[in-house]
């Protein structure tokens, strides 16, 4: 709580917590701020005001230590400190300097930076006495103890005058060395409970500080005079502003380098990402990263592009055949085409190009003659044994008897026999009927005319393959219509009971 000059109230202000607290000393700044410590358990919020600003304990009771502004009673900023057991305030004493000095008790290991820095300090004994000083911004500044081996000491008062002599005060048991620096200045308790102490520091008490500082591979600290990239303990001798000796103390460790190597495989024409970077070609990467330490991590990738398998195959086979690819069944000339995934995963691909040679044809008779029309050549077999005639292989064949007869069409290695289906016998006269073709070649028509008595026949189109194109009724004379059929040779048959007739008509758009 704050009263004016006069009495009346200013402001009142309420630190809660977890635990218990004690205020144990308060003292005020030249500009009318309001420096206060004590002493918390487990959780205290340092902000009165509407604010939340938790401090946390490190065992039974830690210190703390809040600067308020003077005006208005808020809060400028919170500090705390403490080891595993029990720690004592004993008083605050704001230097014209606006330094906070503190003394007090304290036991186990404590670290008094309340910042990121480390600086620890173990009592000797069950509780030793504190000197532990910070500036106006809560920043540390220096600490030290004294104490005894199964002693309980403590350190009651404390006063900073305005020419940096610092007056400490306070109990002690057995035997404690009360200088702070390399000298020893020891005093022995007269009885065995407590004796009382006071110690004064002139202007030039060599403090040694100790700093814990982390630099990454590569970066560098001053500390022993020069810059320093290597681990280790580094010591700096300074002379304050008043000529004090300083022994500043540098517990330096460097970082080792992280590196991450990285190997990878992609197949050809896929991206691997890495650095933000689709990368298609095999090779070496590097990236640079930031560690959770703060340091540089270097990540080298090794990318290797698995080539992509691709076959291309030709195969031919007999019309009327398959083959099999890609689990289908084939019979079609073309370009097929399969995507596998080989043994690394990726795609191959075979490509087939497939072609289908054409045999076979079919057999007709003009007269005494046979005529094998089709793709391949031809040799004629005897239907009865399946036994090649001599000398019979070529398309047009005039047999010696009368019998049943086959024509085998032959191309590349494949074959195919007609149908025994075509007999000769008793031969007509040649010149019984005539036939005319005209016009032959014919474009978009052609007519088919008898000269002679020609009983009523069928006249067949059919191409050299033997497919039949178009069949119709003939007696006299007939018109075909061409317009429709590819260009080409052309094959008319005339088929009547007395007689048959084999043309040929040339069709040219």
């Amino acid at each position: 709580m704050k009263l004016d000059e006069d009495g009346n109230f200013a402001w009142v202000n309420i630190f809660k917590g977890t635990g218990d607290e004690w205020l144990k000393s308060i003292d005020l700044h030249d500009n009318g701020d309001i420096g206060i410590a004590g002493v918390f358990q487990v959780t205290l919020d340092a902000d009165p005001g509407a604010g939340i600003y938790n401090l946390v304990s490190n065992g039974v009771y830690d210190f703390f230590v809040c600067r308020i502004n003077g005006a208005d009673g808020t809060l400028i900023w919170a500090k705390s400190a403490g080891g595993a057991t029990n720690d004592q305030l004993g008083q605050l004493d704001v230097a014209a300097s606006g330094d906070y000095f503190l003394s007090g008790g304290f036991s186990s290991t404590v670290d008094f930076d309340p910042g990121p820095g480390n600086y620890s300090l173990t009592a000797v004994g069950s509780l030793d006495i504190l000197f532990w000083q910070l500036d106006g911004n809560g920043l540390f500044k220096a600490a030290f103890g004294f104490g005894s081996a199964w002693a309980s000491c403590f350190g009651n008062g404390i006063l900073a005058n305005n020419n940096g002599g610092i007056t400490l005060a306070g109990g002690f048991a057995n035997t404690i060395d009360f200088d702070p620096g390399p000298d020893t200045y020891n005093l022995t308790s007269a009885l065995t409970t407590t004796d009382c102490f006071v110690v004064h520091f002139n202007t030039c008490i060599t403090l040694q500080t100790y700093f814990n500082t982390t630099i990454c591979s590569g970066d560098s600290v001053f500390a022993g005079g020069i810059f320093q990239t290597t681990s280790g303990v580094y010591y700096d001798s300074l002379f304050t502003n008043i000529g004090c000796d300083s022994v500043v103390i540098t517990n330096l460790v460097v970082l080792p380098p992280i590196t991450a190597a990285v190997n990878a495989a992609i197949c050809e024409g896929s991206a691997y990402l890495f650095n933000g970077l689709e990368i298609f070609d095999a090779g070496i990467y590097t990236d640079t990263l930031s560690s959770a330490t703060g340091c540089d991590s270097t990540v080298t990738l090794m990318l290797d592009v698995l080539q992509s398998y691709y076959q291309e195959l030709t195969e031919t086979i007999c019309e009327g055949s398959t083959i099999v690819f890609n689990g289908n069944e084939i019979d079609s000339a073309g370009e097929y085409t399969a995507i596998y995934l080989n043994s690394a995963g990726c795609d191959s691909t075979v490509i087939l190009h497939l072609s289908v040679t054409t045999v076979g044809g079919t057999v007709m008779q003009s007269n005494d003659t046979l005529y094998a029309i089709g793709e391949g050549t031809v040799y004629w077999i005897l239907c009865e044994s399946g036994l090649p005639i001599p000398s019979a292989d070529q398309p047009i064949f005039v047999p010696e008897v009368s019998g049943v007869y086959a024509a085998v069409f032959t191309n590349g290695n494949c074959t195919d026999t007609t149908d025994c289906s075509f007999y000769t016998g008793t031969v007509k006269p040649k010149d019984r009927v005539e036939v005319f073709l005209f016009p032959n070649p014919a474009s978009n028509e052609v007519t088919v005319e008898a000269k002679n008595t020609l009983f009523p026949a069928i006249i067949e189109l059919r191409s050299p393959g033997g497919i039949l194109i178009e069949r119709k009724e003939f007696v006299y004379s007939v018109t075909l219509q061409t317009e429709h059929i590819p260009a080409g040779i052309y094959f008319l048959t005339i088929v009547s009971e007395e007689y048959s007739l084999l043309k040929k008509l040339i069709i040219a758009h």
